[in-house]
């Protein structure tokens, strides 16, 4: 998994999204979801699924501010709205503060 930060398309990414090429990285973890079609197949059957989900942000507005980094998905198999996976909230940018300004 660590490789994968060096693929020259994973890079290129992060390049333009820096306007750099010198970039630091990390990584953090991975995850991992069970293919709900493959659980057709299988014995288990639905309680083989990954099941559940969340809305989080990898980044405090309270240490960082500002933007301070970019976090990155690669999936190894096509991946679909049907499929499910990551969901990326167009212009959820502009109420980062706010999701820290709301008691929890």
């Amino acid at each position: 998994m660590w490789h994968c930060r060096l693929l020259p398309g994973v890079r290129a990414g992060f390049s333009a999204a820096w306007g750099d090429s010198d970039l630091i990285t990390s990584f953090d973890g991975f995850g991992v979801y069970r293919n709900p079609w493959k659980a057709l197949s299988r014995e288990q059957g639905e309680s083989w699924v990954t099941t559940g989900g969340w809305f989080h942000i990898d980044q405090s507005w309270h240490n960082d501010p500002g933007l301070t980094s970019y976090q990155g998905l690669l999936n190894y198999f096509p991946a679909t709205e049907s499929t499910g996976s990551t969901v990326f909230v167009k212009g959820s940018h502009k109420y980062f503060k706010n999701v820290f300004d709301v008691e929890r």
